[in-house]
Order: C-alpha cells, then sequence, then structure tokens
C-alpha cells in the first residue's frame, strides 16, 4: 500500500514543573492542564522529565507528544497561550512537522 499525503502533524510540548522562582505548580494549574490536554489531544504520550537550559536557568518540564490532525494546531496554540498564563511563562515551546501515520495490525 502506497501511502498518502498525510493531513497530520506530530507536535511536541513542554510544560515547566516548577516556576520561575523553583516552586511546584499547585494541583489547580496541573488539574486544568490535564483536563485542557485532553480536550486538545485526547491521544498524546508523556515521553518523560526532560531537563535544559533557558536564559540562564535550568529548567525540569514535562515532554509532551501528540500527532493531530493538522487543522487542530490552532486550538493547540490557543492552549499553549492559556498554558503561558496559568505557568507564568514568557513563551512555551511548540515544534510541529508533517508526520505519516499508519496503524500496523
Amino acid at each position: 500500500m502506497v501511502p498518502q499525503s498525510s493531513p497530520n502533524v506530530k507536535i511536541t510540548m513542554m510544560f515547566p514543573l516548577l516556576d520561575n522562582d523553583a516552586a511546584p505548580f499547585d494541583e489547580g494549574t496541573w488539574s486544568w492542564w490535564r483536563d485542557e490536554i485532553v480536550r486538545v489531544t485526547p491521544a498524546y504520550s508523556e515521553l518523560g522529565l526532560a531537563q535544559g537550559r533557558w536564559e540562564g536557568h535550568t529548567d525540569y518540564c514535562r515532554w509532551v507528544m501528540a500527532v493531530i490532525p493538522r487543522d487542530r494546531l490552532r486550538e493547540v496554540r490557543r492552549f499553549l497561550q492559556e498554558a503561558r498564563l496559568r505557568f507564568r511563562q514568557k513563551e512555551m515551546y511548540l515544534d510541529f512537522h508533517r508526520v505519516q501515520l499508519e496503524s500496523v495490525r
């Protein structure tokens, strides 16, 4: 079978575990996050915790990946804009690219 052009994109997002004062986010923030991520992308994978450097600070983040229809990117961006406010960040990470998705049986 020849794969057809895919309208899907793979997205990668990062969500900080600690605020800029190194304090963990409250359960209300994570409850909102769980409700919203399932609404935006019902199937996703948490790839683990990521540690990195950003503007001179060490960050620890939840690393999340999903495959979504390309036309859902606008909704993902809105989710991240709200997440930016709730997590008190200047920016939120979003990486995406077109993928071929095949369910092998």
